[in-house]
């Protein structure tokens, strides 16, 4: 998800104080810390973290980081860049009242408190993506009944680097909070009754955990926002 021109949103990693995003070479993140160091100071404390660290692809070359203490020091609040750009800005009107879900606070699967949560949430089997559980927000987001839904594979709303990419992290780092990425949700077309799909951007928390016997990643969705783009 793109949070600004030349700068992508990846995550932060569970029980972290980092937000991540990423550049896509040492010159684009020497002039994302250059013109938008404000931004992402306000950005990190806004989202309650300690620093944006600014990922690059040399590896000759440490990342860059931007301190959420220096969120609008010597700037004005309107002067600092074209707000135009900035996705986050509407994105975080949203976030801020979903963040820190008291599910993740002690993490137990508590079927109960997951059937009853506004944020919808996912079971998925890690070896080959199986949807094994989603709650009731979930299946209603999807316009699914469980039968049409469950033991299909997640990958048909996923971009298949995305994911991989996402699921090498959960496994690897046990879950990943607040992490931002692009996908799919079904819709069925009013006027004609087939199954499409529309492109969303989403903030969700993940954790790795065993599920029915199997290595699985659960998801929650804290922010869900339509890009008006249909597959």
């Amino acid at each position: 998800m793109q949070l600004f021109p030349g700068c992508n949103w990846i995550a932060s990693q569970a029980e972290s104080e980092t937000a991540i995003v990423q550049a896509g070479s040492w010159d684009a993140a020497i002039e994302i810390h250059k013109t938008y160091f404000q931004a992402l100071a306000r950005l990190a404390r806004d989202l309650g973290k300690r620093e944006i660290r600014i990922e690059h692809n040399d590896p000759t070359k440490p990342p860059l980081r931007v301190m959420a203490d220096f969120a609008n020091c010597g700037q004005e609040e309107s002067g600092f860049t074209n707000e135009a750009n900035l996705n986050w800005k509407s994105l975080l009107k949203q976030y801020s009242l979903a963040r820190f879900s008291k599910i993740w606070s002690d993490f137990e699967l508590d079927f109960n408190a997951f059937n009853q949560s506004a944020n919808a949430i996912y079971i998925s089997q890690l070896e080959d993506q199986t949807n094994l559980y989603a709650n009731r927000t979930a299946l209603s987001a999807q316009g699914k009944k469980p039968k049409e839904f469950l033991g299909q594979s997640a990958c048909a709303l996923n971009d298949e680097e995305e994911l991989a990419r996402r699921c090498h992290l959960i496994y690897n780092n046990g879950g990943l909070n607040e992490y931002g990425y692009s996908a799919l949700r079904w819709f069925r077309e009013p006027n004609t009754g087939f199954w499409r799909r529309k492109r969303m951007n989403f903030i969700s928390n993940f954790r790795k955990l065993e599920y029915l016997g199997e290595l699985c990643w659960i998801g929650e969705v804290l922010v869900a926002e339509e890009t008006g783009s249909i597959l």
